[in-house]
């Protein structure tokens, strides 16, 4: 019995060993195996997050490359809106509706709204003297570059959202710009907020100026030829001598304005408020007040023909030469037009 139990124990030491000694080696083989695995593993993980480091910081470098680029730009672009050069100056409005356009694709629309703001900027600076103004600074080329700016932006904005090069979500105000003899004609300029602009003898013919805020504006001898001004607010606006032939003025608000000697011909005026507006000398020749209000307006010397439609209950001056003043204080009263809910329309429109 005893010697069976040695002769088992020995077996069994002897299959041991000699397992291990057979499997010894593909055992190490396997072990050094998964440590080189392991260790290959470990140098691609450490290889990938170095290359994430690498790649962070060489688009951390570009974007700070890329925005000093951008800055710089505008710096130099600033340096052509001041030359004395129309042509240079136009070249700089141009190029800084493309450094907007840049400043988007960067992702800073902030930045963008600096090139708008700096485009408006521009045309609220006085026109100097042509006596006093260095050449270029004056005069025709200048008017060019001030147009160039406002036909930039009103294309911009009728642009659709979705278009990057859409400015319909800016805020745009050209309160008091100088805009004098500029060439507007179809320009697209809905609610835009012009109070106190200059657009003496400027070309606006069929421009849609519709809901625009025009209070205090300057419109002496300017071509409004078949312009929608259909709920304007013109309120105290000076348009002596300027032509509204064939203008939709519906449901305008022009109170206190001054349209002596302007021609107002087949220009549609119904439910415009006229409240003491001068109308001296003003032709309305087949013009259309129907539903206007006419109280203390100032209608002396107008002209006007058999088929100018007043407002009901009005007496017209009986003709056009007589001198006597002719005020609507008690002969009209207020035409049937929600002047409140206009003044309403106005006050949101003052807040763009």
């Amino acid at each position: 019995m005893g010697g069976a139990a040695a002769v088992t124990v020995v077996s069994v030491t002897y299959s041991t060993r000699a397992f291990w000694t057979i499997a010894a080696q593909p055992l190490a083989t396997v072990f050094t195996g998964a440590g080189a695995v392991t260790a290959a593993c470990l140098i691609l993980f450490n290889g990938h997050l170095v290359r994430r480091q690498e790649d962070k910081h060489h688009r951390e470098t570009a974007a700070r490359e890329g925005e000093i680029a951008l800055r710089d730009r505008y710096t130099s672009i600033a340096g052509q809106l001041a030359d004395n050069s129309p042509a240079v100056r136009m070249a700089g409005v141009y190029a800084l509706v493309a450094l907007s356009d840049d400043w988007h694709a960067f992702g800073n629309d902030q930045e963008r709204r600096v090139c708008v703001d700096l485009l408006r900027a521009y045309i609220r600076v006085p026109m100097p003297e042509p006596v006093d103004a260095p050449d270029g600074l004056s005069g025709a080329g200048e008017r060019e570059v001030r147009q160039s700016i406002v036909r930039s932006i009103s294309y911009r904005r009728q642009l659709a959202q979705g278009d990057d090069r859409s400015w319909s979500s800016i805020k745009t105000t050209f309160w008091r710009s100088i805009l004098p003899g500029c060439a507007l004609q179809d320009c697209k300029m809905p609610g835009w907020q012009l109070t106190g602009a200059v657009l003496t003898e400027a070309s606006l013919a069929g421009a849609d100026l519709s809901a625009a805020i025009l209070r205090s504006a300057r419109l002496e001898r300017a071509d409004l030829t078949k312009v929608n001004l259909q709920g304007a607010d013109l309120r105290n606006a000076a348009a002596a001598g300027a032509n509204f032939e064939k203008t939709d003025l519906s449901g305008a608000y022009l109170s206190e304005a001054d349209l002596s000697g302007a021609n107002l011909t087949e220009a549609r005026l119904s439910t415009a408020a006229l409240l003491a507006a001068k109308l001296t000398g003003a032709d309305l020749t087949r013009a259309d007040l129907s539903g206007a209000d006419l109280r203390s307006a100032d209608l002396t010397g107008v002209i006007y023909s058999a088929d100018t439609r007043w407002p009901d209950g009005f007496r017209p001056p009986p003709d056009s030469t007589s001198s006597s003043p002719s005020s609507t204080e008690t002969t009209v009263g207020r035409p049937p037009f929600a002047f409140g809910r206009l003044d309403r329309v106005w006050q949101r429109l003052d807040r763009r």
